[in-house]
């Protein structure tokens, strides 16, 4: 399958079409991470509301002097915590604005696939795998795997590898019942 990737790296119309997927992706992804930065953005007015509150409540009272600090303490985390998370999707968000996909790094991608998927995490490899796939018929003798390539599907039948197979040949089961007598 990773060579069949390779080969597309030599296909003009697919490496466009590949490009110009993994941009509408990759600005599909904005709307959400700026949700995420708004919601967090909103967070820091209250974590300050609450040390306020903390402070003002408590500060007459002098034998709770460590649990004030205990609590100051974990709102002070918390606010560090939102800011951390805002710079994070700031940085994401403007990683996508400024970073689009050219054909190119496409190209290189695909020329090295097997360094790429190496490097991929088990749901980023099934996740490719359903954009790549569009059907997949697994017969006795073949599996046939239709591959979306471009905007046509690319049907490729591969016979199995016996070296390589999962399981061995389907012939295990005799040629006659073994409730029959024998045939003469």
């Amino acid at each position: 399958m990773l060579d069949r990737l390779r080969a597309f790296a030599s296909d003009p119309a697919t490496i466009e079409a590949l490009t110009a997927e993994s941009n509408r992706q990759r600005v599909r992804d904005l709307p959400k991470l700026r949700k995420q930065r708004e919601a967090l953005t909103k967070q820091l007015p209250k974590v300050a509301a609450d040390a306020d509150r903390v402070l003002t409540e408590w500060s007459a009272v002098p034998t709770v002097r460590a649990f004030v600090e205990d609590r100051l303490g974990a709102l002070s985390a918390r606010r560090d915590d939102l800011h951390h998370g805002i710079a994070d999707l700031d940085r994401q968000i403007a990683e996508i604005e400024s970073a689009t996909a050219i054909a190119s790094t496409v190209c290189d991608a695909l020329r090295h696939v097997d360094e790429v998927y190496e490097c991929l995490h088990p749901h980023e490899r099934k996740e490719l795998f359903k954009l790549l796939l569009r059907r997949v018929e697994v017969g006795e003798r073949q599996i046939t795997l239709e591959i979306y390539a471009g905007t046509a599907p690319t049907t490729v039948e591969e016979e199995p590898r016996p070296s390589g197979s999962r399981f061995g040949p389907l012939d295990w089961l005799p040629d006659e019942d073994s409730n029959l007598e024998p045939t003469g």
